[in-house]
């Protein structure tokens, strides 16, 4: 799973929807993978939060102190804070809302096995290069 999310993160969008399709063949139920992705996007969402709060309090806050009081450690805090660069702020700062949308379809209008992976993958789709 936490391939998917890098992969997600990084804007691969192909290796991430080609990575699920091998999770749901596998017999994971999509129910079961949103919250396994959804907790290390989050932690990029709240990066993007402490950065921009910061800014709109007249401060700064450097990528590598959000990602350090987000949830990354070691290793992971240098990708993440490339992944983030990568991502920017206006996208990653989207990411709660985004996240809570797809928990929200997953558990409603999304509940099928079929309709659950389309909504991950349009949750992938936002994450495309530009």
């Amino acid at each position: 799973m936490w391939e998917i999310a890098d992969a997600v993160a990084d804007g691969r969008v192909a290796d991430a929807v080609e990575q699920l399709e091998h999770v749901f063949a596998a017999g994971e139920a999509p129910a079961a993978v949103v919250p396994q992705i959804s907790w290390s996007l989050r932690r990029f969402g709240r990066a993007a939060h402490l950065i921009l709060q910061a800014r709109r309090q007249g401060t700064s806050m450097s990528a590598q102190a959000a990602i350090g009081q987000s949830g990354f450690w070691g290793r992971d805090a240098k990708l993440a804070e490339d992944r983030l660069r990568r991502m920017g702020l206006r996208r990653a700062g989207r990411l709660p809302d985004w996240l809570l949308e797809l928990d929200l379809k997953i558990k409603g209008t999304h509940s099928t096995p079929s309709r659950a992976i389309m909504a991950l993958e349009e949750l992938c789709l936002r994450f495309c290069k530009a």
